[in-house]
């Protein structure tokens, strides 16, 4: 069975107006089926972590909240 290491990474918050942005390596982006301008969601609960997104992801995520 292979196990895939996690990326670990220090990264820097860049303010751009009133935004902030968080970059991310590109060799990351093609590894998970993304491209510039995509959604991504983004989940801080104690720990920061970022997912692909889709309709059916949105969906099963709002189920799950509501059913707490």
């Amino acid at each position: 069975m292979t196990q895939t290491v996690p990326r670990i990474e220090k990264r820097k918050l860049i303010i751009s107006g009133n935004s902030v942005v968080l970059t991310v390596p590109k060799d990351w982006l093609i590894e998970n089926e993304l491209k510039a301008g995509d959604n991504v969601l983004m989940i801080a609960n104690g720990d920061l972590t970022f997912s692909k997104i889709d309709q059916e992801k949105i969906e099963n995520l709002r189920k799950r909240l509501i059913e707490k």
